[in-house]
C-alpha cells in the first residue's frame, strides 16, 4: 500500500510538470557533455559538441556561455583566428558574459602573436570596471605592451597611482601568491577561473621591473623587486625574478655580483625542467664572459646550447654568437668548423638555417678580408657609402677558396631549403652584399627587396634599404633610388642607431640621385635635412657644394651663394671653407656682378694664403677683371700670375685670356705673339686650345692684312691631321673669309682669283662636311656674301647670290646664320632692284612701268625677308632670337618701307626698335619723326 502511494505521488508530479522543464534537462545534458569534453581536454569534441549545442538548442539561456566554451576549446587547438572570429560575432548576445569575451578575446589576440590588438582589446575592459576580469585585463595589456617593447605604456599602466594595479597592490600582499592555489586551469573549469590578485600583483611587479630596466630606471627596477626578495616563489617565477636581478647587476656594470647571480639562474632552471629557461640562462652566462671580454670562455659556454634537446631558437642564437666571436677575434677557421660540424649532424633539422646563415657570413666576411681567390670579384669595393660607385684592386692569394662563391652557395641553399626561417631577410640581405661585391646591381636589387619584405623594421632592413637604392643608384635608376634613400629616412627615424650610421650618407647619396634625375628640390631638401642633423658632417659640405652648383647650373646663382653662406655660417671649420667661398665668388660672376666677384676674390686670396687652390684664384680674379673692362688691371694681373706660376696648368689659358685681351684691344700684333707662344710652345701638349690659338693668330694677321700669313696659319691648322675635326673645317671657312677680305682689299683685276680662292674654300667645305649642317651653313653664307661682292662687277651673280642665300635658309643651320642669310637674301634683292632701276632709264613709259612694277616686287620680297627675323617666324620653337640680327632686321625693314613709301610702317618698325633697344633711342627718335612728317605730307 506504501508503494501504491509513492507511485501515485510521482505519477502526480509528472503530470502536472511544465513540458519545458522536461525541454531544458535535454539542454543541460547536450551542455553538461560538452563540458566533460572540455574538462577532460578532448578540445576537438568540445568544440563540435559545443558548436552542435548552439545550432541545436537557438533559445538556450546559456547559448553566450556555449560559444565561450566553443571559442576556448579552438583556443586550446592553436585555432586562434577560430576563436577570434567567435568571440567577435558572440560579443553583441553576449549578456553577463560580455567582459569574459573582451578578456578571451585579448586573450586569443595575444596568443597570436598580436599584441597591439591583444593591448587595444585588453583596454577596453575599462568599460567594466566592476568586473572580476579587470586586474587580469591590466595585467594582460601590460604583458602585450612588454612584447612591443612599449616600455612607456607599460609603466604607465603600471605606475599610476590611481590606477587598478597599483590600488591592487596596496592592499595585497605578495606572499599569499606563494600559496598553493586549488583552482585549476582557467581554461579547464567552469564558472571561468580568475587569477587571485596576490598572483597577478607579483606578475605584474615583475612586468614592471622587466619595464624600468628596459628604461634603464635601475634603482627603480632593483626597488621594485626588494618585496620579492625574501618570497619562497614557485620556480618559474623564482627564475624571471632571478633573472631581473642578474640583469640589473649586468646592466649597472656590477659583473662579479652578475656572475654569481647568473651560476644561481642555472640552478633555478635546472629546477624548473624548463628547457626554454635553462637555454635563456645558458645564453645570458655566456654574454657575461662576451662582456668581459673572454671570448673562449663565451664560446664554450654558448656550444652547451647546441646539445640535442635546446630549443631551436636558442641554437639558432648560440651558432650565431659562436661565429660572431670567432670572426671578432679573427678565428675563421674556428667558425667554419663549428658550422660545418653542425650541418654534417642537423643538415634537416630546422637550426641548420642558422648554420647556413653564418657559413654564408662567414665566407663574405673572408672574402673582405683578402684571403679569398679573385675569380668571381672585379675588386669592387666593399660598403662605401659615401661613393657607392668606388672601386679598387685587391689581390688575393690564389690557392685560398672562392669565398664569394661559397658565401652564395650556402645562403641561397638556405633560401630554397627553408622557405619559411625567420632568418630568411637576413640571408637575402647578405646575399644581396655579394653580389654588391661582384658587381652583379640587378640581382644585388632583387635581393635587397627580398630582404625589406622578410625583415622586420630594424638596423638590418635599413641597411637593405641603403643597400638597394645604391644598387639601383649604380643601375642609373635614379628615381627608384632616391624614393629608398627618402624612405630609409622617414622610416627609421625613430632609430637613433640608424640615424647616426645610415642617415648621413642616405641623405647624401639622396643628393646625388635628385641632382642625376635633375631634380633640385629634391637635392635641395635632402642638402637641407644634412645640414640640419649633421652640420659639420664629412658629406654635408661635399652636398652643400653639389646643390649649390647646381643651382648655379640651373641660372640661380643667388640661392646657391645663400646656401653657401648658410652653410659657412653653420660650420665656419669647415674643411671645405675655402672651396665654398670660390663657389660665391662664382656665383656673383655668374650674375655678371664682376666687382663682387673681384672683391670676394680678394677676401679669399688674404684669408687663405697657402691653400694650394692659391693660383687658380689669382687667375680667376684676373679673368673677373678682364670681364669687368678693367683691362689694364687683368693685363698686369696675367702677368703678375705668368711670372710666379710658371709651370701651373692655367698657363696655357692664362696666355689665352692674355692673347685674347690684346686681341680685343686691338693691338693685333701683341695678340698674334702670344697667341704663338701656346701653339708654337713644344713644351705643351697639342690640345684644343693650342689649336685654337693658331686659328686665333691667323684672324690677327687678317686683322692686319697680313694675308699670306693668315692663309699659313688656316692651312697648316686644316692640314693638320691630329687637329679636331670641326676646328679643321673652320680653318678651311677662315681661309675662304680671308680670300674674300683679299678681294676686298685688292685694287684692278686682282679681286678675280681672291673670289675664286675662297669659293675653293667653301666648296671643299660643302664636300668634306655634307653632314654638318653648320659648317655647311657657314659656307654656303660666305659663299653667297662672295657672290654678291661679285655681283657689283658681274650683275648676273646675283642671282646665284640669291640661290645660296635660300640654301642657307633651308639649312638646319641656328638661328643667327638663317638670320644673316635672311638679310643677305634680302640686300641681294634690293641690289636686283637697283638694276632694274638702271635699265628703266631712257625706256619708253610703258616698259619703264614694268620694269618699276619688277622693282617694287623686289623690294617688297626684301621687306618681307626682313619682316620675317624682325617678328620671329625665322625662328623655331626651341630657339631665341638673335637680338643683333634682330635689330639689324628692323633698321633694313624700316628702310625698306621708307623706299617703297610706307611711312606708317616704317614709323611702327621705328617705334618697336625704340621700345626693344632703349641704347638706339636718340637716333630712333628722329627716325620716327621723319616718318611721321612724310606721313603727314601725304
Amino acid at each position: 500500500m506504501a508503494r501504491l502511494s509513492r507511485w501515485l505521488i510521482i505519477c502526480a508530479f509528472l503530470l502536472h510538470c511544465p513540458i519545458h522543464l522536461l525541454a531544458e534537462t535535454a539542454s543541460d545534458k547536450a551542455f553538461r557533455t560538452a563540458q566533460n569534453f572540455f574538462e577532460d581536454q578532448a578540445f576537438d569534441r568540445a568544440e563540435a559538441a559545443f558548436a552542435e549545442f548552439s545550432q541545436k538548442f537557438t533559445n538556450s539561456a546559456r547559448l553566450p556561455e556555449a560559444t565561450l566554451y566553443q571559442a576556448l576549446a579552438r583556443l586550446h587547438q592553436t585555432n586562434y583566428t577560430g576563436a577570434i572570429q567567435l568571440l567577435s560575432a558572440g560579443q553583441t548576445n553576449a549578456s553577463k558574459w560580455a567582459d569574459e569575451y573582451l578578456f578571451q578575446l585579448g586573450q586569443a589576440w595575444f596568443q597570436k602573436g598580436d599584441y597591439a590588438t591583444a593591448a587595444a582589446t585588453f583596454a577596453k575592459l575599462a568599460q567594466h570596471p566592476s568586473s572580476a576580469r579587470a586586474l587580469d585585463a591590466i595585467i594582460g595589456q601590460a604583458d602585450a605592451g612588454a612584447r612591443l617593447s612599449d616600455w612607456s605604456a607599460v609603466t604607465q599602466l603600471l605606475e599610476d597611482t590611481n590606477g587598478l594595479f597599483q590600488t591592487m597592490l596596496r592592499s595585497t600582499s605578495f606572499a599569499s601568491a606563494t600559496s598553493p592555489q586549488q583552482t585549476t586551469n582557467s581554461l579547464t573549469q567552469a564558472p571561468f577561473y580568475t587569477t587571485p590578485p596576490a598572483e597577478l600583483a607579483l606578475r605584474g611587479q615583475l612586468l614592471l621591473t622587466e619595464a624600468r630596466l628596459a628604461q634603464h630606471r635601475y634603482p627603480a627596477a632593483e626597488s621594485g623587486l626588494q618585496p620579492l626578495a625574501t618570497l619562497v616563489l614557485e620556480p618559474k617565477l623564482d627564475w624571471q625574478r632571478q633573472y631581473l636581478v642578474c640583469r640589473i647587476k649586468l646592466a649597472t656594470g656590477h659583473l662579479p655580483e652578475a656572475d654569481e647571480c647568473s651560476t644561481n639562474l642555472l640552478a633555478l632552471a635546472a629546477k624548473t625542467m624548463d628547457r626554454n629557461l635553462l637555454a635563456e640562462s645558458t645564453a645570458f652566462r655566456a654574454s657575461l664572459f662576451e662582456h668581459g671580454n673572454k671570448t673562449d670562455e663565451a664560446i664554450g659556454i654558448y656550444k652547451t646550447n647546441l646539445m640535442d634537446g635546446v630549443p631551436p631558437r636558442y641554437q639558432r642564437e648560440a651558432l650565431l654568437k659562436i661565429t660572431q666571436l670567432s670572426l671578432s677575434a679573427g678565428r675563421l677557421a674556428d667558425a667554419a668548423g663549428t658550422l660545418e660540424k653542425f650541418l654534417a649532424r642537423f643538415r634537416t633539422m630546422p637550426e641548420a638555417d642558422a648554420a647556413l646563415l653564418g657559413l654564408g657570413e662567414l665566407y663574405l666576411e673572408q672574402h673582405r678580408a683578402g684571403l679569398c681567390t679573385n675569380g668571381v670579384r672585379t675588386a669592387l669595393s666593399a660598403a662605401t657609402p659615401e661613393n657607392p660607385t668606388a672601386q679598387n684592386l685587391q689581390t688575393n692569394t690564389p690557392t685560398a677558396p672562392n669565398c664569394l662563391a661559397l658565401a652564395i652557395r650556402n645562403l641561397q641553399d638556405l633560401t630554397t631549403s627553408f622557405p619559411q626561417s625567420t632568418l630568411l631577410g637576413k640571408a637575402f640581405l647578405d646575399l644581396a652584399w655579394c653580389f654588391w661585391e661582384q658587381g652583379r646591381m640587378l640581382e644585388c636589387q632583387t635581393n635587397c627587396q627580398a630582404a625589406i619584405e622578410k625583415l622586420p623594421l630594424s638596423p638590418d632592413q635599413a641597411t637593405a634599404y641603403f643597400k638597394l637604392a645604391d644598387a639601383q643608384f649604380r643601375l642609373n635608376n635614379f628615381a627608384a633610388a632616391l624614393t629608398n634613400y627618402n624612405l630609409l629616412v622617414s622610416r627609421f627615424a625613430q632609430f637613433d642607431q640608424i640615424k647616426t650610421n645610415l642617415f648621413e650618407p642616405a641623405l647624401y647619396q639622396a643628393v646625388q640621385a635628385a641632382l642625376a634625375k635633375n631634380d633640385l628640390p629634391a637635392a635641395t631638401n635632402a642638402m637641407s635635412q644634412l645640414m640640419n642633423w649633421f652640420p659639420t658632417g664629412f658629406h654635408t659640405e661635399r652636398a652643400v657644394l653639389l646643390t649649390g652648383q647646381q643651382m648655379r647650373r640651373q641660372g640661380n646663382p643667388a640661392a646657391a651663394r645663400a646656401t653657401f653662406l648658410e652653410f659657412d655660417a653653420r660650420a665656419p671649420n669647415s674643411t671645405l671653407r675655402p672651396q665654398l667661398h670660390l663657389a660665391i665668388a662664382r656665383s656673383y660672376e655668374e650674375e655678371g656682378r664682376w666687382t663682387n666677384a673681384i672683391a670676394q676674390y680678394d677676401r679669399w686670396l688674404a684669408a687663405f694664403t697657402n691653400n694650394p687652390a692659391r693660383p687658380q684664384t689669382e687667375f680667376y680674379r684676373a679673368r673677373a677683371n678682364l670681364l669687368a673692362g678693367s683691362e689694364t688691371n687683368a693685363l698686369a694681373l696675367l702677368s703678375e700670375f705668368l711670372t710666379k706660376y710658371p709651370t701651373n696648368d692655367l698657363v696655357p689659358l692664362a696666355r689665352l685670356s692674355e692673347a685674347d685681351q690684346y686681341f680685343n684691344a686691338g693691338k693685333f700684333g701683341e695678340a698674334e705673339v702670344r697667341y704663338q707662344l701656346l701653339f708654337q710652345n713644344p713644351q705643351l701638349p697639342a690640345t684644343r686650345m693650342t689649336y685654337e690659338a693658331r686659328m686665333m693668330a691667323g684672324r690677327a694677321a687678317v686683322a692686319q692684312q697680313d694675308w699670306k700669313g693668315a692663309q699659313e696659319y688656316f692651312l697648316s691648322l686644316f692640314n693638320d691631321n691630329s687637329a679636331p675635326d670641326d676646328l679643321r673645317t673652320d680653318a678651311l671657312l677662315a681661309y675662304g673669309d680671308a680670300w674674300m677680305s683679299r678681294a676686298g682689299d685688292s685694287k684692278g683685276p686682282g679681286w678675280i682669283p681672291c673670289y675664286s680662292n675662297a669659293f675653293n674654300a667653301f666648296d671643299a667645305v660643302l664636300r668634306r662636311s655634307p653632314t654638318n649642317q653648320h659648317a655647311v651653313a657657314i659656307a654656303l653664307g660666305e659663299k653667297a656674301s662672295a657672290l654678291l661682292q661679285w655681283a657689283r662687277d658681274v650683275p648676273q651673280y646675283y642671282e646665284d647670290a640669291s640661290n645660296a642665300f635660300q640654301l642657307v635658309i633651308i639649312t638646319n643651320a641656328d638661328v643667327t646664320i638663317r638670320s644673316m642669310a635672311k638679310i643677305g637674301l634680302a640686300t641681294v634683292l634690293e641690289k636686283q632692284a637697283a638694276v632694274l632701276e638702271e635699265r628703266s632709264n631712257g625706256l619708253d613709259e610703258p616698259a619703264k612701268e614694268k620694269l618699276q612694277a619688277q622693282r617694287t616686287a623686289l623690294l617688297n620680297q626684301a621687306l618681307a625677308n626682313c619682316q620675317d627675323v624682325l617678328y620671329g617666324t625665322v625662328v623655331k620653337d626651341d630657339e631665341q632670337a638673335d637680338l643683333y640680327w634682330t635689330r639689324e632686321a628692323g633698321l633694313r625693314a624700316a628702310h625698306f618701307a621708307e623706299v617703297l613709301g610706307k611711312w606708317q610702317m616704317a614709323k611702327k618698325v621705328y617705334e618697336r626698335l625704340r621700345a626693344k633697344f632703349p641704347s638706339r633711342q636718340a637716333q630712333l627718335d628722329k627716325d620716327i619723326q621723319r616718318c611721321a612728317d612724310r606721313a603727314g605730307q601725304e
